[in-house]
This record gives C-alpha cells, structure tokens and sequence, in this order.
C-alpha cells in the first residue's frame, strides 16, 4: 500500500510539475488556487496554481502528517533519490522565477520608451508651432493645472530641453533593456539545463520504482 502511495505521489507530482514547465511560454488569463490532500495517511500534498497572463506557475510542496514524518523508501526509491529529485525541482522553479522577473523588466522599460517617444514626439510639434510665431506673440506654459504667461523663445527652449532628457533616458533604456535581453536569453538557456537535470533524475527514481514492482 505504502509503494502505490508512493507511485501515485510521483506520478502526479512529476505529471504537474512537467505540465508546469511544457506550459511556461503561454498566455492564459486566469487566477484561481487549488488546494489537494493526495495521500492524508503519508503525506499531505499541496498544490498552489497561479496562472497569469504570461506564465503558469506551478509550486509544490509536503506537509508530513503525524503518522509518518519521513519519507518511506520501502517502495524502492532512496531518500537519497527523491532528495534530488525535489532539489532539481527547486532548481527549474527558482530559474523560471528569474526568467519571469527578466522578462517582466524588459516589458517595464519597453513601456517607459514608448512613453519617451510619445513625449518627444509631442514637444517636437510644440517647437514647430512655436516657430511660427513672432517672438512678442503671448503663449503660456502648463505648470500643473495652472497656466503661465511665457515668451515664446522660452517655450521653445523649455521644449528642447525636454526633448533632449527624452532623447538621453532613451538611450539608457534602449542599452538597459539589451543587457536585460541578453539575461533572459541566458537564463532560458539555464532554465532548459535545469529541466533537463530534472528529468535525468526523474528516470533514475523511475528506474528504481521499475524494478521494484518487476521484483514484487
């Protein structure tokens, strides 16, 4: 009874967590947590799902009952081996976690240079308006929700210099964001050697469970 515990815990375990990792790329647009006791006389399996509008997260962990507060291998599978196999998992999720927070970053300032742009673009008009007026025309400038008498040559000055900031900024972000880009690439690189790992030692606690039920 203790084995098929074991092989039901592992198989849905894995079947989750892989569902988790193949699913890393899409884009569903749902939140909701889904609590599950899976074995109440071992152990008491938690699954907490967040799906996002950009990933879906999977995270697993064990709260040992009473009864039994290690974990059996009498169903042929060594703490040594379900260790491992949780650290690997540990591994995939804390990568897929910097991945997002890179990505997330790289969408942040890609925003802020939209922003720039819009802002640039706006004070370039106001400069090629303002160039047509004489300089005694009366203009004023927004200052909050108020408004202030200024010269035009003023205005345009203040424009230039907002155009300027943008222009700089800019460039920040445009370096920023390639250096960032770089890291995601990187660290989807190091996320994919990691579920790799994962499931080298998931065929070795498959193996183990194998011959055991081949030797029952």
């Amino acid at each position: 009874m203790c084995h098929d515990h074991l092989s039901l815990l592992l198989h849905r375990r894995v079947s989750f967590f892989l569902f988790n990792i193949f699913r890393l790329f899409t884009s569903p647009v749902v939140n909701t947590h889904i609590y599950a006791d899976i074995i109440p006389q071992t152990y008491t399996r938690v699954s907490k799902y967040t799906l996002s509008a950009h990933n879906l997260s999977l995270f697993f962990f064990f709260v040992p009952t009473k009864k039994n507060t290690t974990m059996s291998n009498s169903g042929g599978v060594s703490v040594a081996a379900q260790a491992e196999l949780m650290e690997k998992e540990k591994a995939v999720t804390e990568h897929h976690q910097r991945l997002e927070s890179l990505r997330d970053t790289v969408k942040t300032m890609a925003t802020r240079q939209v922003t720039l742009k819009r802002t640039e673009r706006r004070c370039q008009i106001t400069v090629g308006e303002l160039t047509k007026l004489k300089p005694e025309h009366v203009v004023y400038q927004g200052v909050g929700r108020a408004f202030m008498r200024a010269s035009v040559n003023k205005l345009i000055e203040s424009n230039n210099e907002e155009i300027e900031r943008c222009e700089a900024e800019e460039s920040r972000l445009s370096n920023e964001k390639q250096r960032t880009s770089e890291l995601v690439t990187k660290e989807e690189g190091e996320l994919r050697r990691a579920v790799e790992e994962f499931r080298a030692s998931l065929t070795v606690v498959q193996a183990a469970q194998s011959r055991t039920q081949q030797s029952a």
